[in-house]
């Protein structure tokens, strides 16, 4: 990709990774899980564990782009009502949620399946996982971290 649409490549990377905070990174899981338990609640999924799946596919299905555009479900102007402190374009938004679903899938699949949650800080490199916890969705912090 990086060589074969290089410009595009230059463009998402610039969206989704430059000039990020922690801030506007949680306001981002926040909105994310808020949109999750929208469709829970639409589904009547709620908060049973049975239909943990069920919504971590909405979430990998989940068109940001659509859903925040102004006759999405739910649409710009409740999602700016809910969270008017998220000034981030609908672009930039798309993009970072594309790598923090990324990286949350990969976690998931590849660490948590293989790990002991009660020693994975006693290695470096399951400090370092540990440390990201912030970029989690919360579906996946309570699956492993409570």
């Amino acid at each position: 990709v990086q060589s074969a649409a290089s410009s595009e490549y230059t463009e998402f990377r610039h969206l989704a990774m430059e000039g990020w905070t922690p801030e506007q990174d949680r306001s981002l899981i926040q909105l994310i899980d808020w949109l999750g338990q929208k469709a829970a609640a639409a589904n009547s999924w709620n908060n049973d564990p049975q239909f943990a799946d069920a919504k971590w596919e909405y979430l990998q299905q989940l068109n940001l782009n659509e859903a925040l555009s102004a006759d999405g479900c739910p649409g710009s102007n409740e999602v700016r009502k809910a969270f008017p402190l998220l000034t981030e374009t609908v672009e930039r938004l798309h993009a970072r949620f594309l790598v923090l679903r990324r990286l949350n899938n990969w976690v998931r699949e590849h660490v948590f399946q293989n790990s002991d949650i009660g020693t994975l800080r006693s290695v470096e490199f399951g400090r370092h996982i540990s440390d990201t916890r912030a970029l989690f969705f919360n579906d996946l912090k309570m699956e492993r971290f409570n």
